[in-house]
């Protein structure tokens, strides 16, 4: 049997109408009536035009004015085709014949019947359906919810469901229509419908299509809208509701409470005020403050040396060299009159005369500062404040007032820092101690020792076994891949028990050697951080140290002890994780207010070209013309610089003062360093015609140039002159460079609660290379190379490996693989970076051109709990410029804003920042390489600039209208505001479930956050590496992690994988909802409840699309997770939901399909198979063919493997012979991320095991 393409045809045959007359024959035979594809109208150009034309709201309406309504034209037609049958070639009677195919259906004087109505909607949905969609596009506007029992009605209406279906339903006749009340649209539609017709109105059809069309719109309005109760919660819930439901948890569940963060949250003083959100984002820089001091000095000891004799040595030419052999630096300093300070504003460092200060200090100062160092940073806070032209009139009473006032509060800020550190770490400590204290007095025989075992291995090898029976059908199978499963799980946990083991004994034994003296005082610290009521003993720890002493003490209380000291060290993991959390949470809340700033000002100054004009006027342009309101906005801006100069000048990041300063970004060609820059600056200056630049971009280290212009006059080319963005990054950078010294500093001078340095004091995270104390354990301490940990004389790029060693500083070795995740020194060399970016060039293009991820994103929006509605209203407005509608949120473009400020209301603790805080990954995920990427691209279009042949201009207008500009809009609406908007509210739904369940009504609020952050993080991709590595307890697993998720581990996985971030997020969103794979029950719940809402959500729409297309059970097909369209196609219902299952089904050919492009596209190439995980033979070029032509297969496959996904199936089609209705709807399917395969033979089912477990079911 032939198989129908649906999608060719034009209109929808009347079984019942005869083909010549339009008149219906009485005696016909019934035929299969038309489903949904038979029944669509717009398949060509000239099937939208006619539903137009003649289907459409207005038209009725017109017809009924005129008087020529459908009846009548439809009789005009009948008569004029009986009259001319002779015409059947001529427009004219194509014409008729169009009219009557239309509107013939008025001529059957049959009763209307609603039994029959009822039985033609249960028997083929799939029409009702069909008209429902050809009503939408006739009348486009019936999409918008005020509209909807409008669109219903068009649905139901006799004219275009219920007396077509009636021709081909059995012709019964059964009672009457009751009689329902009316609603006002629905009675409006169907009297306009049915005047349009004839100029009657027919009482029982429109009782009846008001009744059917309310009942349907009700339940439209619940699916879109949502309702009360549990209905709320299964349908989703909308983006108001939620804000009022969280609110309303926090004060619920913390009102009455201490939780400071709640309270925060609860008390927030939210505004939109540009001003007021720059005024508080400045004051949290200020406040942030760590009070450490910075080493910024050189202390000079030299017997009976002073102030004046070191300024004096300084002047001497011919001595300088001899006296210091930095003299080039020192001849800069000058004297801040203060004894003992010589003092370089221009790099803020300081050379310190020892022997002046300490005579100060003794006679003047020791009653004020107990402590010497406390004194000089005393004098070091006023030698800067004499060197600050705000103070360059003030007194010296009140220049000492303000140094000491700075030092207190730098004291202050020390001693928080370090409380903080405390308040972090004792709490973690003793809950790991309470669960040491558990399993300790657990046997292995406990029950629950048994589950915690074995439940793992087990739940892995049931899912592995059911992946096995599906790909093969045979109980063998099963038992084989459940039995591999459970043994590698079961193998990999003892090795890791070994490993665990063998550690805890070597860290026993050590402590073993370390002497009596170490011991005790090792299990004093141990006894201090136990939680209250427990002692040693519940630890299996003796409180002796001569019990450790007894050379026969045995390998099991080494152990036990070694286990103890593991969580000693820990700690120092526990610090780091601290300080680089609280890093990453500074320099991305901040950004978000940046960002938040410079988005008002995009907005009110409307245009670039007025950005611009703004920017030279900030610059002292005297000829640019502004309008009253972006003369205030450049006063607000040059307030914002003024503020941040006065603010960054108390903090470590210090800037010396311009007039009329905006920052200058400048695209940089050429050099690779600092020292590079500087030089080619000094050409730009001094020379008319300077070296090309290109290539690293940087902020200006100096003020050289007064304007763009000027640079632009050199020979420069600006990143941006609008002063948004201008902004935006001058703050980013200046917050992150800031936010990087507060961190170097922090784990330098970080301590680690409890735990001893050896000689009295508390051990350091983080010692410099000469610091290292005598006392302490060398072994415990590893180099920890970064040039961020260089003094600032030192230039990185001129040391050997020797030298970078020496320079090195040591970091506690538990810590080191956690610091690795931030500070990986290793930089891709030049074959890897070539690799790296071809890799991600053709990982780009083949998912280019197209909105799969963004409509995936969109459906994890539902499967994470938004409601329908409320999806849909993201997708607009992601994919639009029209403005959020939102009362509470200000009207701001989509067009000049990003996502993450999709709520504009900013305040401390806004939902934004405190998602961000607890770990939420916004912006964009690495697997799209989105700045690598555009670098890419514009380094390619500045390799055309450079380049002297023709036909570059063209090349360079290809790039940034054909790839650059399409891919920024498809980033900007995927990305910009679909993720991050969709992952706020996962974030914001996940949090209130927790909040509102009562099992979890004793877990701290931060803990409730981070769950939600790390769940979140999962259903969309964009994951917290740091995180996931902190999370591993298995010391195998988590060795293999330190190594694979530091930076330079994740560049290999990006050219391993197609897509590692990604594929890990979709596998970890499912997998976690088993007991076996996530044992935290919390999260569980989160997890659990995805999989079930997503289930139902693709169960539903699947089921719901198979009777539509072909009125079969989706569950009876080879492959459930596809539709089958009754044409011998399947559409794929979810890609990324479904994954696991391919893991588990097909280990080996998806780990194949999930390779990185370069390394499938070179496995392609060197293997001569085109498909690699084909059983039959699939050569790229048969063996015998000519070298030309084996060239041409050979680079036909590679250029191939650059062209997006998307159109790649068009490409193959438009080459075998030309595109159809069937193609372009395959690549929009395609695109949306629903692709469209050809059903394989049943002998080629992907899982035959599935048709027994059907058949046992006896699903048909």
């Amino acid at each position: 049997m032939a198989i129908v393409d649906p999608f060719k045809s034009t209109s929808i045959i009347d079984p019942f109408v005869s083909k010549d007359t339009g008149i219906i024959d009485p005696f016909a035979q019934p035929q299969e009536a038309p489903g949904f594809l038979d029944t669509i109208r717009f398949n060509s150009l000239q099937g939208l035009l006619d539903l137009w034309r003649y289907e459409s709201i207005p038209v009725g309406l017109y017809q009924i004015k005129t008087g020529n309504t459908k009846k009548k034209q439809a009789q005009e037609a009948v008569s004029w085709l009986t009259a001319n049958p002779d015409k059947k070639d001529t427009d004219e009677y194509d014409q008729y014949k169009k009219i009557e195919r239309l509107y013939g259906y008025t001529l059957d004087d049959t009763p209307f019947n609603v039994s029959v109505l009822k039985e033609a909607l249960q028997a083929n949905p799939g029409m009702f359906l069909g008209e429902m969609t050809n009503a939408l596009v006739a009348d486009p506007y019936l999409i918008i919810p005020l509209f909807w029992e409008g669109w219903i009605a068009k649905g139901v209406q006799a004219t275009k469901t219920a007396q077509k279906v009636a021709k081909v339903a059995p012709r019964t006749v059964s009672g009457t229509a009751r009689a329902i009340a009316s609603v006002p649209a629905m009675t409006a539609y169907s009297s306009i419908q049915q005047l349009s017709e004839d100029g009657t109105i027919e009482p029982n059809r429109l009782a009846t299509e008001v009744g059917l069309g309310g009942t349907a719109a009700f339940g439209m309005g619940a699916l879109f809208a949502g309702a009360n109760g549990k209905l709320m919660n299964a349908l989703g819930t909308s983006g108001k509701d939620l804000q009022e439901n969280l609110r309303a948890a926090y004060v619920k569940r913390f009102g009455e409470t201490g939780d400071r963060l709640a309270k925060s949250i609860i008390d927030d003083d939210i505004t939109t005020d540009m001003n007021v959100i720059m005024d508080r984002l400045l004051r949290d820089i200020a406040e942030k403050e760590t009070g450490i001091k910075i080493k910024d000095a050189d202390v000079l000891d030299t017997e009976g040396l002073t102030t004046q004799k070191y300024l004096a040595r300084l002047t001497e030419k011919a001595d300088r060299e001899s006296f210091d052999a930095d003299w080039s630096t020192n001849f800069l300093y000058k004297h801040a009159k203060e004894n003992g300070i010589v003092y370089n504003p221009k790099t803020d460092r300081f050379k310190l005369i020892k022997s002046e200060l300490e005579t100060e200090w003794n006679s003047k100062f020791k009653n004020k500062f107990s402590d010497f160092d406390d004194f000089i940073e005393y004098k070091r806070n006023k030698a800067r404040i004499k060197n600050d032209k705000r103070f360059k009139d003030a007194s010296e009473a009140a220049i000492e007032e303000e140094g000491l006032i700075r030092t207190l509060r730098q004291k202050e800020s020390f001693h928080k820092f370090n409380q903080a550190i405390k308040d972090e770490v004792t709490p973690w400590v003793k809950e790991t101690y309470a669960d040491l204290i558990q399993k300790n007095n657990r046997r292995f025989y406990h029950v629950g020792n048994i589950v915690e075992k074995s439940e793992t291995p087990l739940m892995v090898g049931a899912l592995l076994g059911a992946g096995g029976y599906l790909a093969t059908g045979e109980d063998e199978a099963f038992w084989k891949a459940a039995a591999f499963g459970t043994g590698a799980i079961t193998v990999g946990k003892s090795v890791g028990s070994i490993v665990s083991r063998i550690k805890s004994l070597k860290l026993g034994r050590k402590i073993q050697d370390s002497g009596f003296k170490n011991i005790k005082t090792k299990l004093n610290e141990i006894k201090q951080d136990l939680p209250e009521g427990k002692a040693l003993d519940d630890l299996s720890i003796k409180d002796s140290p001569e019990f450790y002493l007894d050379p026969k003490v045995r390998k099991a209380d080494l152990r036990k002890l070694g286990k103890a000291e593991e969580v000693q060290q820990a700690k120092g993991l526990a610090v780091s994780r601290y300080l680089l959390d609280d890093y990453r949470a500074y320099t991305q809340v901040n950004s978000i207010d940046i960002n938040r700033v410079a988005n008002q000002i995009a907005v009110k100054l409307g245009t670039p070209e007025r950005e611009i004009e703004v920017t030279k006027f900030l610059q002292g342009d005297k000829t640019v013309k502004l309008t009253p309101d972006e003369i205030q906005v450049a006063k607000d801006i040059r307030k914002i610089y003024d503020d941040v100069y006065d603010t960054f000048q108390t903090t470590e990041l210090r800037f010396k003062f311009y007039e009329d300063y905006v920052t200058g970004f400048w695209k940089w060609n050429e050099f690779t360093d600092d020292i590079g820059f500087a030089t080619q600056v000094r050409d730009l200056v001094t020379k008319s015609n300077p070296a090309g630049m290109k290539g690293k971009n940087i902020s200006q280290l100096e003020k050289t140039f007064p304007s763009y212009e000027a640079g632009i006059a050199k020979g420069l080319e600006p990143q941006t002159m609008e002063i948004s963005k201008i902004l935006a990054k001058y703050l980013n950078s200046a917050t992150r460079a800031l936010g990087q010294r507060r961190l170097v500093a922090m784990l330098e001078e970080a301590p680690i609660p409890g735990m001893g340095d050896g000689a009295g004091g508390i051990a350091k995270l983080m010692y410099r290379n000469t610091d290292l104390p005598s006392t302490i354990n060398p072994v415990d301490y590893v180099k920890f190379y970064h040039p961020a940990f260089l003094s600032k004389s030192i230039d990185p790029t001129d040391l050997t490996k020797k030298q970078k060693n020496d320079y090195a500083p040591y970091v506690l070795k538990e810590a080191e693989p956690l610091l690795r995740m931030l500070f990986d020194a290793k930089d891709e060399g030049s074959v890897l970076k070539a690799i790296s970016n071809i890799n991600f060039l053709m990982k780009r293009f083949s998912v280019g051109y197209s909105f799969f991820h963004a409509f995936t994103l969109l459906e994890n929006m539902m499967f994470t709990g938004m409601s329908f509605k409320e999806a849909g209203k993201t997708a607009v407005r992601a994919g639009a410029s029209n403005k959020w509608t939102d009362k509470k949120v200000p009207i701001i473009s989509w067009d000049r804003t990003t996502a993450k400020t999709v709520l504009e209301r900013s305040g401390h603790y806004d939902d934004l920042k405190v998602a961000t805080r607890a770990g939420v990954e916004f912006s964009h995920p690495e697997d799209i390489g989105y700045n690598r990427f555009y670098n890419i691209l514009g380094q390619a279009q500045a390799a055309l600039d450079r380049s002297p042949i023709w036909g570059t201009y063209l090349a360079k207008q290809g790039i940034k209208y054909g790839i650059e500009l399409p891919f920024r809009v498809i980033d900007n609406i995927t990305w910009d505001r679909v993720y991050n908007a969709g992952k706020l509210y996962a974030f914001q739904t996940a949090t209130l479930k927790l909040l509102q369940d009562p099992k979890y009504k004793n877990v701290p609020l931060t803990k409730i956050h981070q769950v939600a952050a790390t769940y979140t993080n999962d259903a969309y991709g964009g994951l917290n590496w740091t995180k996931l590595y902190m999370d591993t307890s298995d010391p195998v697993l988590k060795y293999i992690k330190s190594k694979a998720y530091k930076p330079s581990g994740r560049r290999l996985m990006q050219i391993a994988m197609f897509a590692p971030d990604w594929t890990t997020a979709n596998f970890r969103i499912v997998s976690r909802a088993f007991p076996g794979l996530n044992k935290d029950k919390m999260s569980r719940k989160l997890y659990a409840a995805y999989v079930t809402r997503a289930a139902l959500i693709i169960g539903a729409a699947g089921m719901g699309l198979q009777q539509m297309f072909t009125g079969t059970n989706l569950l009876a097909n080879q492959d459930p997770t596809r539709v089958d369209l009754g044409n011998g196609m399947q559409l794929v219902l979810s890609k990324q939901f479904f994954e696991p299952l391919h893991w588990a089904v097909h280990p080996f050919k998806t780990a194949v399909s999930k390779q990185g492009m370069l390394l499938k596209t070179s496995e392609q190439l060197f293997f001569n198979k085109k498909f690699l995980t084909s059983p039959w033979p699939s050569p790229i070029s048969k063996r015998d063919a000519s070298l030309l032509r084996k060239a041409y297969d050979y680079g036909s496959t590679a250029g191939m493997a650059f062209v997006p996904f998307s159109l790649r199936g068009l490409i193959e089609e438009a080459m075998d012979g030309g595109l159809d209705f069937q193609d372009a709807v395959g690549w929009i399917s395609g695109s949306l991320g629903h692709p469209i395969y050809n059903i394989p033979r049943p002998s080629n089912s992907k899982m035959p095991g599935l048709r027994t477990i059907q058949e046992y079911l006896n699903i048909k």
